[in-house]
């Protein structure tokens, strides 16, 4: 996206985050919860181990959450009203380029989750 014009990077990023932040938040909850359950269902088994990471896969998944929350969905928010509306977003390039600024950081954060998940499966 670094070569087209503000117009085309505002409607395309725009409309990918209309389609994106309409169908990837069932997941994402479920996810959290679903981690959130199986740390739980690790105390009663009373695996340490389990416990352990399935709190550590929590905590980085709330973090992700947390920068999501803050920095992604308000650039999301911005970037599709504008496309929707059909206008150029007001400062288009840096909207997009605060997004990703924080995209590896979370990507990071989802792969270290899922270690850890794994990890608790493995040796819990």
């Amino acid at each position: 996206m670094a070569r087209v014009d503000d117009q085309v990077l505002s409607s395309a990023m725009g409309f990918i985050h209309l389609y994106g932040d309409k169908r990837l938040p069932v997941p994402g909850v479920a996810g959290v919860v679903a981690t959130a359950l199986t740390t739980v269902a690790a105390v009663f088994a009373g695996s340490t181990t389990a416990v352990a990471s399935g709190a550590v896969a929590l905590v980085l998944l709330i973090v992700w959450l947390v920068i999501y929350g803050r920095v992604s969905a308000p650039v999301n928010k911005r970037l599709t009203a504008a496309a929707v509306a059909g206008t150029t977003a007001q400062g288009a390039r840096q909207l997009q380029l605060t997004w990703d600024s924080v995209i590896n950081v979370r990507v990071v954060l989802q792969g270290l989750a899922l270690c850890a998940l794994f990890s608790g499966v493995a040796f819990g």
